[in-house]
């Protein structure tokens, strides 16, 4: 039986509402889609706690809850991306096409390897300005960034996505994370509220491993 995090969009709305009403889920799937696609995964304790800033949770089942839907979103994206299978926002969604734009791009600028690649970050231009993260995506007019060249942009974000899946599928293969299906314990979800923390200490080689198997992390993940 596969008892893996499965994807419930309408569960990661509602919870997003709940503990992150900042947050959309477009923006949430653009963010994970660039981390699945990117140079150097990281492993899901890196990410998830600092996926959407701010959130709070009111107990360690609510935080549980919210950490599974965004497993199962990544999972789930990491499998079309292999399969070259449409990945995207939906295109006749303008505010949604903005937002997805805005968690992919903004994420792929925060990767070191990513955002130093000149002709990477070229190519990423028209998703920033369909984001809005720079000022002439607000111009109005039939020029370069009229609605034809918008709809063109749009048209092509999928395959965008693919293609810098496959770009850095080398890189991964050499700094390969564990499964990202695996569950990661939330922390410290003592309280009424439980924040997410932006800094997660350096596990010492004989500390309990964050996975919660109870070894010790130079047993579990820390493994050479």
């Amino acid at each position: 039986m596969d008892d893996r995090p499965s994807l419930d969009l309408g569960e990661l709305g509602r919870l997003l509402q709940r503990v992150a009403p900042h947050k959309t889920v477009p923006e949430v799937m653009g963010a994970l889609t660039a981390l699945a696609s990117a140079p150097a995964s990281p492993h899901p304790s890196q990410w998830l706690l600092t996926l959407t800033d701010d959130a709070r949770f009111e107990d360690e089942a609510d935080a549980r809850a919210f950490l599974q839907q965004v497993l199962g979103a990544y999972r789930e994206l990491d499998a079309l991306l292999q399969m070259d299978e449409a990945v995207g926002p939906d295109g006749e969604d303008s505010t949604a096409v903005a937002q997805w734009c805005r968690g992919y791009f903004q994420t792929a600028r925060n990767d070191a390897t990513w955002s130093a690649d000149t002709d990477s970050m070229r190519r990423l231009m028209p998703m920033a300005l369909l984001a809005g993260e720079l000022d002439r995506v607000g111009e109005q007019g039939t020029g370069m960034h009229g609605d034809a060249m918008r709809a063109k942009w749009t048209a092509a974000l999928s395959d965008l996505a693919s293609a810098f899946y496959t770009q850095w599928a080398d890189a991964r293969a050499k700094h390969r994370p564990a499964a990202a299906s695996e569950e990661i314990p939330p922390g410290d979800v003592s309280g009424d509220a439980v924040p997410f923390k932006h800094d997660t200490p350096k596990l010492g080689r004989n500390a309990p491993c964050h996975c919660g198997s109870g070894k010790k992390y130079k047993q579990c993940h820390g493994k050479a």
